[in-house]
């Protein structure tokens, strides 16, 4: 059975986002992705100051509570606007927290190297999938350091092994060439067996 009657070409896919998917996913070398550390920062900062005007509120509706038993007590709290504050910091807490962990699993991950970045930036100046004002995330990756990888850059592979896998992965007819026997003996191709 042929490997390549199926593989779809890179070429194959429309220009824009498909064909720019189609590239990252060549090779886990290409999957790399801006972080937004900043933008994180900023959306963390705004639901802690949130939650702490929450909080100073809390405290002053307990401070200024006529009817102490609502404060030892939950299910004969009667102050509306202390449940109703609650119910809003309960929502705001979750909303932080699945942020503060999305944020902490986010700086766990690698950060792209150079040369990923280079060789994703290369290739997105060389076919330009999309239209310029959406184009920023990649036409200056290689100079901002707000990048990660999904997979961590494989030091062990020599760098020749690296530029020939990803040259093969591009170019599939021309691995198809050096691969595939059927084509190694069309028409002027020399073989050992001639």
């Amino acid at each position: 059975m042929d490997p390549w009657s199926n593989a779809r070409m890179l070429e194959d896919y429309p220009q824009g986002y498909p064909r720019l998917a189609a590239f990252l996913t060549l090779d886990r070398d290409f999957t790399v992705f801006k972080r937004f550390d900043y933008l994180r920062m900023r959306s963390l900062l705004e639901q802690q100051d949130e939650l702490a005007e929450l909080h100073e509120r809390l405290d002053r509706c307990d401070d200024t509570e006529p009817i102490r038993l609502g404060l030892s007590s939950r299910r004969q709290d009667s102050n509306v606007e202390r449940r109703a504050l609650l119910r809003q910091i309960t929502a705001k807490l979750r909303k932080y927290d699945k942020c503060v962990q999305n944020c902490h699993a986010m700086l766990r991950l690698p950060e792209a190297h150079k040369t990923q970045k280079q060789n994703v930036e290369n290739w997105y100046l060389g076919n330009k999938p999309l239209v310029r004002s959406e184009s920023g995330c990649y036409m200056n990756c290689t100079r901002d350091h707000d990048y990660i990888a999904l997979t961590a850059k494989d030091d062990d592979r020599a760098g020749l092994e690296t530029l020939v896998d990803i040259m093969l992965k591009a170019f599939p007819n021309v691995a198809r060439h050096f691969l595939d026997p059927e084509v190694r003996k069309g028409p002027g191709v020399l073989t050992t067996t001639e």
